[in-house]
């Protein structure tokens, strides 16, 4: 029987270009089908163009179908890709600009803070949503989540979902790229061991690949000699002495004081704009065969990311180690919740995932992630339950928030200015 993958959000311009790319390029996968559903039908036909030119250029190795039906998009599928959001940049200015009235100035808005409270307000929904969907259309397909706060999305996905279902983020590929830099080779030729969780891990082994050679005791001179390299990352692991990943946008959410070793914030909002419009226009004119366009890696060579690996790792039981998976913990990090969701590296084959177990976390740096491991769940719980009370409790918590009429305020604000993508249950 033909395999399928559903893509979700394929209209993703994160995502949804390199993705499709790295599956038409995957020669174990020949034969198969991709859905590429997404609610944008505008943005969709582009990108539905984009897939059939690749495709063709190739030897039409699948067969492409695109619809705007979620449903439809799931029947008979084997593996889902999910990369959506909703107004995603407008409603993140929103996310960085109300906390900012309270004297909150965050370093993303997007795993930590109390803008990504308001993100799993609106996200967690939707991927539930689409589990419920996958629950009753193809119960055996496994779900491969690209959204973000992935992390946070997990402990829905796992507490309140019946489903198969991994978290994948492309931070670790930055990571790599950034030490291969670092100690001047190919990032191929890195090979790292991290745990923590999504956007905040913590560096455990670092090595050559080739010769085998452990590069944690050359860390701490390389870094003196590169002082531009992550300098926030720099800053705490000269004062806890192990270096945090991915990079320090993302680690400084975790962190109340975090926009403050940052030069500029990771989120502005101009600039995600313009490049939005740069980016959706690039590949318009690649889609319709524009003159002089310069396809970069697109029917070339494949991505960095893993979803296409990871499906074949599965289905051929091949056995593969990849670097970075978003999991249930169940104690591969021993000092961190047993119930919590973790990265780590994994294992893959045709048995599913098993989580690789990790050292344990130096216990200041164990104990501060617990904390905001309290504040995901509470803000799943919240967004589930359509509960101000529980919403509350996650803001109160969030480091971040020194002000119970700021946490109000907040949260107010939140649930009106999204009132328009939020469950009715928040306004009864």
């Amino acid at each position: 029987m033909q395999k399928k993958i559903a893509y979700i959000g394929a209209a993703s311009l994160a995502f949804g270009p390199k993705l499709i790319n790295d599956a038409i390029l995957c020669p174990d996968i020949k034969g198969w089908k991709l859905t590429l559903m997404d609610i944008d039908e505008v943005n969709l036909e582009i990108i539905y163009k984009l897939a059939n030119k690749l495709n063709a250029q190739h030897g039409q190795p699948l067969e492409i179908e695109r619809t705007t039906d979620r449903r439809k998009a799931l029947s008979n599928a084997d593996f889902i890709i999910i990369s959506i959001a909703k107004d995603r940049f407008e409603r993140w200015n929103h996310d960085m600009e109300i906390p900012k009235k309270y004297g909150i100035h965050q370093a993303k808005a997007e795993t930590g803070g109390p803008g990504a409270i308001s993100l799993v307000l609106r996200n967690m929904p939707m991927i539930i949503d689409i589990c419920r969907d996958v629950e009753q259309i193809c119960p055996d397909a496994w779900v491969l989540n690209y959204t973000n706060p992935v992390n946070t999305l997990g402990y829905g996905m796992e507490k309140y979902a019946n489903v198969k279902w991994i978290g994948l983020c492309d931070g670790i590929f930055g990571t790599l790229s950034g030490f291969g830099r670092l100690f001047e080779t190919d990032r191929k030729n890195i090979e790292i061991q991290v745990a923590g969780i999504n956007h905040c891990t913590w560096l455990q082994d670092l090595r050559f690949k080739d010769t085998g050679e452990n590069l944690l005791p050359r860390l701490p001179e390389m870094l003196a000699q590169n002082p531009q390299f992550n300098p926030a990352c720099q800053f705490f692991f000269k004062h806890f002495g192990i270096f945090p990943c991915p990079g320090d946008h993302e680690v400084c959410e975790y962190f109340s004081f975090g926009r403050e070793l940052l030069d500029k914030p990771g989120f502005i909002y101009e600039e995600r704009v313009r490049d939005r419009k740069e980016h959706r226009q690039y590949i318009k004119d690649l889609a319709n065969d524009k003159p002089g366009i310069d396809p970069e890696n697109l029917g070339v060579r494949r991505s960095d990311e893993i979803a296409l690996d990871f499906i074949t790792a599965i289905l051929f039981n091949r056995g593969d180690r990849y670097p970075s998976g978003i999991v249930p913990n169940r104690g591969n990090i021993y000092n961190l919740p047993y119930d919590s969701i973790v990265e780590v590296p994994i294992f893959v084959d045709a048995s599913g995932v098993r989580p690789l177990k990790a050292t344990e976390l130096p216990e200041p740096v164990a104990r501060h992630l617990a904390l905001y491991q309290l504040v995901q769940q509470l803000s799943v719980d919240a967004a589930v339950n359509c509960s101000r009370e529980i919403a509350m409790q996650a803001m109160l918590l969030e480091p971040s928030v020194n002000s119970a009429r700021a946490a109000q305020k907040m949260l107010e604000e939140f649930l009106e200015v999204h009132r328009d993508v939020l469950p009715g249950g928040w306004y009864r």
